[in-house]
């Protein structure tokens, strides 16, 4: 490899096998530095496996011979590989020659401390946090999964030179819950895919795929209790003879997904209410840029990602007060109390009675704040950020 660049070892596993949620994050943090900074950055892709179809050939953005590999285990370590991607990996790092390690998905090796007895050139290591939910609502996760988080995230925090925040509210966090010191932790948001900036190319029908009919107003995001969708349901049931005709469509999937079912068939609303569950990444910003807002009335989030997907996509926003919600939406979008049905109500109201004059000026007002959120610049934040390590 070409010695003149930074050497970046990024932990790929979500990357190669999962879909959605931290999945999307390493895809595209992967992608915007492949694109962005070839000239500046060789990058090592660690994955114990690849199960994700059609990533035989991915980052599919053109690459440089000598700008992007991937690394998997080999030899005995292939009967083993999460015992490589935990514990095994840290013994190659120097002879790749790595510059830094990033582990993407809030954890780094359990053997970190082995890199750091080496020499003082050792191998740097960074981990991103995404958020501490599974700390501020321990009863939406299973013992045993919030143990292992927990201990993971610990670890890693402790050991790490450096820590990335995906928002000032998970900074927070990490100094309130595990006493992590501010000079160690950096925020870069994260960016919104490139597929969510508006295009008139991608103003595409829906019937077709969806038979949407009627104007409506959309939720984006994993069907689970925290995500407050029931509330949401009930809180258009009170008031739908008042949305001059809009539907509301719910795209998602998860373990809430029957109990919304439920709902939606003891209320009658199953002419009103659409729920899909295949929506795929590249359909999406259809949906965004069609809706005539997007409601996020969520309880807790790290980051809140679909919140800045529609703000790209010249959607206005209704989301929650507090945790991170103001900090991704910006002052243009429409805030409630999530617990408040009258207020998720009257707030549905007011959107889709709102004049053309004050609607684009909201919509203005989410693109310039989303700026902050364009890849390229937080790609550069993040190169900027590897340099000083």
């Amino acid at each position: 490899m070409n010695q003149e660049k930074l050497c970046i070892g990024l932990d790929a596993k979500r990357a190669f096998c999962n879909y959605r949620g931290l999945g999307s994050y390493s895809r595209l943090l992967i992608e915007s530095l492949n694109y962005w900074h070839q000239d500046d950055l060789s990058l090592i892709l660690f994955t114990p496996k690849i199960t994700l179809k059609g990533l035989e050939k991915w980052p599919s953005i053109q690459s440089k011979e000598d700008s992007i590999t991937r690394k998997l285990p080999q030899g005995i370590y292939k009967l083993f590989p999460e015992v490589w991607r935990g514990y095994g990996q840290v013994d190659e790092w120097t002879s790749l020659g790595l510059n830094i390690y990033h582990g993407l998905s809030n954890e780094i090796p359990f053997t970190t401390n082995k890199n750091k007895l080496k020499n003082e050139n050792r191998v740097k290591t960074i981990v991103t946090i995404h958020d501490l939910i599974f700390i501020r609502k321990p009863e939406l996760y299973p013992w045993w999964d919030r143990w292992n988080y927990i201990r993971k995230v610990k670890y890693s925090c402790d050991k790490a030179d450096s820590i990335i925040a995906l928002s000032e509210q998970t900074k927070e966090d990490l100094i309130e819950f595990l006493n992590v010191s501010e000079s160690k932790i950096k925020t870069i948001y994260q960016a919104v895919h490139p597929r969510f900036y508006k295009n008139e190319l991608q103003r595409t029908a829906l019937r077709d795929i969806s038979n949407i009919q009627r104007p409506y107003l959309l939720f984006v995001g994993a069907f689970e209790e925290r995500k407050n969708i029931l509330r949401l349901i009930k809180s258009y049931y009170s008031i739908k003879e008042k949305l001059h005709d809009h539907e509301l469509v719910l795209i998602g999937r998860g373990g809430l997904l029957s109990e919304i079912e439920k709902l939606v068939k003891d209320l009658s609303l199953t002419i009103d209410v659409k729920i899909l569950t295949n929506v795929s990444s590249e359909e999406l910003p259809r949906y965004y840029q069609q809706a005539t807002a997007l409601l996020y009335p969520s309880l807790f989030e790290g980051f809140g990602l679909p919140i800045v997907e529609a703000l790209m996509s010249e959607t206005i926003v209704m989301t929650s007060l507090g945790s991170c919600f103001p900090e991704s939406a910006g002052k243009g979008a429409y805030f409630i109390d999530p617990y408040s049905e009258e207020q998720i109500s009257q707030t549905m109201i007011e959107i889709v009675e709102l004049n053309p004059q004050e609607r684009l000026k909201r919509i203005s007002k989410g693109l310039e704040h989303c700026k902050k959120f364009h890849w390229k610049q937080t790609s550069e934040e993040l190169v900027s950020h590897y340099k000083t390590l």
